[in-house]
C-alpha cells in the first residue's frame, strides 16, 4: 500500500514540475514578444510568414525592421519580407539603424513627416506603388541602391543634417519623381548613377523618361543628367484655380482628355518636352517643328503623362496641381543649365538648352530648323541642297520664259517650250526632259552660288521674275556664307 502511495505522488510530483516548467516557459516567451512587440518592432527572420496586416501610425516611435537568418552565416539573406498592404509611418521616430534590405512594397508607402535618425538602408527594396518621403528628416546615410521604384516618389520638404546623405546607386527610377521645395541641402544628392541599361526606354519612340520636378530646389546638389532625365513644371501644394478644368482632369479619362484645348495648354506648361522634343536627327526635328506649327496634337503616350494623371484620379479632393509660370519655368531652365555646365555635361546641357529656346521661343521655329541654335551648324547642307532642289524644280517649268524674258545666261542653250515637241515621240520628249531638268540645276546654280549677280543680264524689270531672282540668290548667299563659317571652324 506504501509502495502504491509512493508511486502515486511520484507521478504527481512529475505532473506538476511539468506544468510549472510549461508555464515558466510561457511567461518567458511573453517577456522576450514584450521585448520586441510588434507595434514598436517588426522582427523578420527565415521563418516569418509574409505581412498581410495594415500598418498604421499608433503610437510608433521606434520601429525597426531587422533581418535575421541564423542559418546563413554569409548575411546573405534567404528571405525577403513583403508587406501587401499600405505603409502609413507618418510622424514616427526611427532611433536606431532600419533596415528594409530586400523588402517588396505592395501597396503605398508614406513616411511623411517622419525622422530617421541612423542609417536606413532600403538595398534592392522594390516599391511596386507611390512612395512618399515628404517634409522627412534625415540625420544619417539613407540608402536606396538599387532599388526599383514603379511608380511616383515624392521627396520634397526634406530637411537633412550635415551627416545625412541620399544614396541612388543603380536605382530604377519611375516616370515621375517630386524633388520640389528642397532648399536647404547639405550633401549632393546625385540621381546620374541610377540604372539606365534598358536604353530602349530612352528613345523618342518609347518615351520612357524620368521627369523630375525640381521647382523652388537646389537644383546645384540635386545632380541629374538630361539624357535619362526631363524637367517637368508644378506645384504639388498648389491647386489649379480653374475648377472646370480641374475636375475634368481629375475625373475623366486620358483619351476624353485628348482633344481638350485647355488641358492640352496644361499638359504642355507641365511637360514641355512633350511638345518640344526634338533629336540630333535634321529630318526629324524639322517635321516635329512643323507639326507643331501646323498641326500638331499632344503624344499622350509618354508614361509620366499617364502617371500624373492617375494622380489627379486618385486625389479624394480632386486637387490638380498648379502649373508654373513662364518666368518660373524660365529661371529654373537657367539654373540647371548652368548647373550641367559647372559639372561639365555638355551633352545634357546641350539638349536642355535646346528645350530651353524652344520653350522661349514657341512658335518661332526657323533657329530650330536652320541650325538647332548653332549646335547643328552642319544642317547647312542639308538646306543647300533642299534649296537646290526646290529652285531646280520650280526652274524647269519655266526654264524658257527665265532665260528669254528674266536674266539670261548665254552658256545655257535655249530650249524651246514644251508645247512645240508633245508631239515627237517618247524616247525624244524624255531626252528632252532629261536635257531641261539638267540645264535648270546649271541655270539654279549660276544664280545661287555666284558672289555678285550681274545686272546686265536681267532682260526684264517684272516683278514676280525679279523676286524670284533675287530670292535664289539670297538664300544662296546665306548659304554660303554658313558653309564658309563651318568649314573655317574646323
Amino acid at each position: 500500500m506504501k509502495q502504491q502511495l509512493l508511486s502515486l505522488l511520484f507521478i504527481i510530483a512529475l505532473f506538476l514540475s511539468s506544468f510549472l516548467e510549461s508555464n515558466a516557459q510561457k511567461i518567458g516567451d511573453n517577456k522576450r514578444r514584450n521585448k520586441h512587440p510588434k507595434i514598436d518592432s517588426i522582427v523578420v527572420d527565415s521563418r516569418n510568414k509574409i505581412f498581410n496586416d495594415r500598418i498604421k501610425k499608433d503610437s510608433l516611435h521606434d520601429l525597426q525592421v531587422i533581418n535575421i537568418n541564423p542559418y546563413n552565416p554569409s548575411n546573405k539573406f534567404s528571405f525577403y519580407p513583403t508587406f501587401n498592404s499600405i505603409i502609413y509611418l507618418v510622424k514616427d521616430t526611427f532611433k536606431s539603424k532600419t533596415n528594409f534590405d530586400g523588402a517588396k512594397f505592395k501597396d503605398t508607402c508614406d513616411f511623411s513627416s517622419s525622422k530617421f535618425s541612423s542609417i536606413v538602408s532600403f538595398t534592392e527594396a522594390n516599391f511596386s506603388n507611390k512612395l512618399s518621403f515628404l517634409n522627412v528628416e534625415f540625420d544619417s546615410t539613407t540608402n536606396f541602391t538599387r532599388d526599383t521604384f514603379n511608380k511616383s516618389i515624392t521627396f520634397s520638404y526634406l530637411k537633412p543634417t550635415n551627416n545625412a546623405r541620399l544614396l541612388f546607386y543603380r536605382t530604377c527610377f519611375p516616370s515621375l519623381l517630386d524633388f520640389s521645395f528642397n532648399q536647404q541641402l547639405y550633401n549632393d544628392i546625385s540621381l546620374s548613377g541610377g540604372n539606365f541599361e534598358k536604353d530602349s526606354m530612352y528613345t523618342n519612340n518609347r518615351k520612357g523618361w524620368h521627369y523630375i520636378n525640381l521647382y523652388n530646389s537646389d537644383v546645384t546638389k540635386i545632380k541629374i543628367d538630361y539624357l535619362h532625365f526631363r524637367l517637368c513644371f508644378y506645384n504639388s501644394f498648389d491647386s489649379i484655380k480653374n475648377t472646370s478644368l480641374a475636375r475634368s482632369i481629375s475625373t475623366s479619362d486620358i483619351c476624353k482628355l485628348k482633344n481638350d484645348p485647355d488641358f492640352r495648354n496644361y499638359i504642355y506648361k507641365i511637360f514641355p518636352y512633350c511638345k518640344y522634343y526634338s533629336d540630333e536627327d535634321f529630318c526629324y526635328d524639322v517635321i516635329n517643328c512643323f507639326k507643331r506649327l501646323f498641326c500638331f496634337k499632344p503624344d499622350l503616350n509618354d508614361t509620366a503623362i499617364e502617371e500624373y494623371i492617375q494622380l489627379c484620379h486618385n486625389n479624394k479632393d480632386h486637387i490638380v496641381p498648379n502649373a508654373l509660370s513662364d518666368e518660373e519655368i524660365s529661371s529654373i531652365y537657367e539654373k540647371e543649365i548652368k548647373a550641367l555646365d559647372t559639372q561639365g555635361q555638355k551633352t545634357s546641357e546641350e539638349k536642355l538648352d535646346i528645350e530651353y529656346r524652344d520653350f522661349k521661343y514657341t512658335w518661332n521655329i526657323l533657329p530650330h530648323i536652320w541650325n538647332c541654335y548653332g549646335y547643328h551648324k552642319e544642317w547647312v547642307f542639308w538646306w543647300t541642297f533642299i534649296f537646290l532642289s526646290m529652285f531646280t524644280l520650280i526652274t524647269s517649268f519655266c526654264l524658257y520664259n527665265f532665260k528669254k524674258n528674266v536674266y539670261e545666261i548665254k552658256v545655257i542653250p535655249l530650249l524651246p517650250p514644251f508645247r512645240n515637241i508633245k508631239d515627237r515621240g517618247f524616247e525624244y520628249i524624255m531626252k528632252y526632259l532629261v536635257k531641261r531638268l539638267w540645264y535648270s540645276f546649271l541655270y539654279t546654280c549660276f544664280i545661287f552660288f555666284p558672289l555678285l549677280l550681274k545686272f546686265e543680264n536681267i532682260r526684264s524689270v517684272k516683278f514676280w521674275g525679279i523676286f524670284y531672282i533675287f530670292l535664289m540668290y539670297l538664300l544662296g548667299l546665306f548659304c554660303l556664307t554658313y558653309v564658309a563659317g563651318f568649314v573655317l571652324q574646323k
